[in-house]
């Protein structure tokens, strides 16, 4: 069973400075161990069937060079696909341009480490009528960033891989459980971000 101690203990976070077509952008980097081979979990996040249980329904060409889109309204480009170590992947959701989100995978003892990057093009969005940045939770609304969203889809990917995953993902993030780790999450990606700009990032 997935516990959220344990979940946020072993979840490295990073915030670098990365090269994508758009230009030099900031990006989240996510560090994961997963008790699954690499194939088992490249599978969970490429095959549209099972990505659709834990993540969201995707549907398009897809292979390397082609177009992808999801169900929660993000679309894009898939720019590299070498199973099951490496998926890149433009990603653009609403104006805001295409973020580029890199996924790699290597073995770790007898699971798998996952490296999860996602480098945006704009460092704020607008909320309610306020800049914030697109890396932090947002009290006002409530939205989750891009930190905390993506740990929640990787603890749903866990309890996929383990044959854990509720009935309703979407009624799960909203659970006492999801919402302590968004908030708890959220605050350790809090203190990645003052890190990186202490270092001049």
């Amino acid at each position: 069973m997935t516990d959220i101690t344990d979940v946020l203990d072993d979840t490295r976070r990073e915030i670098v400075t990365k090269r994508i077509a758009a230009g030099e952008v900031r990006a989240i980097r996510i560090r994961r161990h997963f008790d699954a081979r690499p194939e088992e979990v490249w599978h969970a996040c490429t095959d549209p069937a099972r990505f659709g249980r834990w993540f969201s329904g995707v549907s398009g060409d897809l292979r390397q060079g082609g177009r992808y889109e999801m169900d929660l309204g993000v679309s894009g480009d898939i720019l590299h696909c070498e199973a099951p170590t490496r998926l890149v992947v433009t990603w653009a959701y609403d104006d805001r341009g295409a973020d580029e989100v890199e996924l790699r995978l290597a073995p770790d003892g007898d699971g798998t480490e996952m490296v999860l990057e996602h480098a945006a093009v704009n460092e704020t969005a607008e909320m309610d009528g306020r800049l914030v940045d697109v890396i932090l939770n947002d009290a006002g609304s409530g939205a989750n960033g891009q930190g905390a969203g993506w740990e929640l889809g990787l603890v749903l990917l866990d309890k996929y891989l383990h044959d854990e995953l509720p009935d309703d993902p979407g009624a799960w993030e909203e659970s006492p459980e999801a919402l302590e780790l968004a908030d708890r999450s959220g605050a350790a990606w809090e203190a990645a971000l003052a890190e990186y700009r202490n270092v001049g990032g």
